[in-house]
């Protein structure tokens, strides 16, 4: 018998959950996005931790599920019920557009619907893209922040993680997209973070990972290509303390100037980015950046 499930935890602007980002893989290990407020003041919602039993919800923010091959939704569903979890869909997650998507009034509903649920736990997203800021002037921020949920998903995603923390002061976790459950080789580091970070409530000693890929994995599980890991590059030794904000830094750029930009004040700013991104564009504007050492030591990240 599965017991009640625990009441959300509200949590101080210093408090904060999870792990950033590691190198492994596609750079997709779990991270807590942590407080930011829409008003000042107001403490970040930490949703419930998942449990075995629990119910997720997958919906498609951003591509469509239409684009994921059989073989590798089913080895995504059978890796998460590994994990005690079951899995259902939303309505519109296979609609699909000539943009690889669906409507903007599709994907919203499947995100009420998600929220609204209360046989959901978690949600996860099927992938990433390139269009869920076309949801944000859409969604109703305050059944999302009435329903406190697992929200799990990186790339575009970013859009829907910040604007849950600065609309509905949710606390959200950068990390794997539903079909990256389907990877089969050199997954283990992901779902280490991913069960540690959403399951159990002990803090987490992050270290940088051996290695890491940004192989289409997806196109040939067999051929896959690791390549060495530096460790951390250390920018300026020291110590800090503060709320995790951030997430793929083309998406961070789009919220700027918006009500869906969480406060960047105070906070330690992650960010992933791929080589053709244009980081000049992002204004950095009183936002610290931070890559603590000595270098080979490990980050102290604890879930109050």
């Amino acid at each position: 018998m599965v017991g009640e499930r625990p009441a959300p935890t509200e949590r101080s602007a210093y408090a904060f959950p999870g792990s950033l980002r590691a190198a492994a893989l596609n750079g997709n290990s779990v991270a807590a996005r942590a407080p930011g407020a829409k008003n000042a003041g107001m403490p970040a919602v930490l949703p419930p931790r998942l449990r075995p039993g629990d119910m997720l919800r997958v919906v498609a923010p951003s591509w469509s599920l239409s684009i994921i091959s059989p073989s590798n939704r089913a080895a995504a569903d059978r890796r998460l019920a590994e994990l005690g979890l079951r899995v259902s869909f939303g309505a519109h997650v296979a609609e699909s557009d000539p943009l690889v998507s669906s409507s903007v009034g599709s994907r919203v509903a499947d995100l009420h619907d998600a929220f609204a649920d209360p046989e959901v736990a978690g949600v996860l997203t099927v992938i990433g893209g390139y269009n869920s800021n076309e949801l944000l002037p859409r969604l109703d921020w305050e059944l999302i922040g009435a329903n406190p949920k697992v929200l799990c998903g990186y790339s575009d995603i970013t859009a829907l993680q910040c604007a849950a923390l600065a609309r509905a002061n949710l606390v959200t976790y950068s990390g794997p997209h539903w079909s990256s459950f389907a990877m089969q080789r050199h997954f283990e580091p992901t779902l280490r973070w991913f069960r540690d970070c959403l399951f159990d409530g002990e803090p987490l000693d992050l270290e940088p990972s051996a290695w890491w890929s940004n192989d289409e994995w997806y196109l040939d599980q067999d051929d896959r290509r690791l390549l060495p890991n530096e460790g951390w590059w250390v920018l300026a030794e020291g110590r800090a303390s503060g709320p995790i904000v951030g997430g793929n830094l083309s998406t961070v750029a789009l919220l700027h100037g918006t009500p869906f930009m969480p406060p960047l004040e105070g906070a330690v700013l992650f960010l992933e980015d791929g080589h053709t991104d244009p980081m000049i564009t992002f204004p950095i504007g009183g936002a610290a950046e931070l890559a603590a050492g000595p270098a080979g030591a490990a980050i102290r990240i604890t879930r109050h």
